[in-house]
């Protein structure tokens, strides 16, 4: 009985975590244009104040990685 309560609990955790939407930092990392950027930016200020740097790093990495794979595709 315990095993099979423990079964339906960690089946219904699994839909949970399946039914969440990817995180900021996950949209960042795939983030394929600036305005893209722009707009996480903008969301970015609106999380929790001690996480913002860290966000604000990861989009400063995107950018500076889009940056260059435009700079390698104009060549």
């Amino acid at each position: 009985m315990m095993v099979s309560l423990l079964t339906v609990g960690i089946s219904e955790l699994n839909q949970t975590a399946n039914q969440n939407p990817p995180s900021l930092l996950s949209d960042i990392q795939n983030a394929t244009t600036a305005e893209a950027l722009d707009a996480l930016e903008a969301t970015a200020y609106k999380r929790n104040p001690e996480i913002v740097p860290t966000l604000l790093d990861e989009i400063k990495k995107k950018r500076a990685a889009l940056n260059s794979q435009q700079e390698g595709d104009a060549a």
